[in-house]
């Protein structure tokens, strides 16, 4: 079993900026790097994949380094496929159809979390811890992402 973890940033772990070589950066709640961590160390075999908006801005690569700053290691499957520009899909639900996308592209049948501030997830709301991570909330993922292992 892999489960799958995306993993938004604004609302979930900024809580600022930083710069860094003359680069903004966004600045991450120490919380909220200390309950991605509790997160990977305790669910075996976890799929990290970046569902952000920064993915565009900055990159994916750069921004999975930027997690790396923070001692944020875990096993980067990827990153969703970017809807900016598909037909039929509006600003206020891409984020939904892009990971109904990832899921259906990857025949995703183990469990998975959503760590998003979005309200307008649909039928995958079931499947998301809304908000700034917690320690109490990254404990609800835990918990989400490996009942029935």
């Amino acid at each position: 079993m892999s489960p799958t973890l995306f993993v938004d940033i604004d609302g979930v772990m900024r809580t600022g900026w930083a710069v860094t070589q003359g680069t903004r950066l966004p600045e991450f709640s120490r919380e909220a790097v200390d309950a991605l961590k509790y997160i990977i160390a305790n669910v075996p075999n976890l799929h990290l994949v970046l569902s952000s908006a920064w993915r565009w801005e900055y990159g994916a690569s750069r921004t999975k380094q930027h997690f790396a700053s923070y001692g944020i290691r875990g096993q980067w499957e990827g990153e969703t496929p970017d809807l900016r520009d598909a037909p039929g899909i509006s600003s206020q639900n891409r984020r939904q159809a892009e990971i109904a996308r990832y899921l259906s592209a990857n025949s995703q049948d183990d469990p998975f979390v959503i760590l998003d501030d979005n309200t307008n997830l649909g039928s995958l709301e079931a499947r998301q811890v809304k908000g700034m991570l917690t320690m109490a909330k990254a404990r609800e993922a835990v918990r989400m992402l490996t009942e029935g292992m």
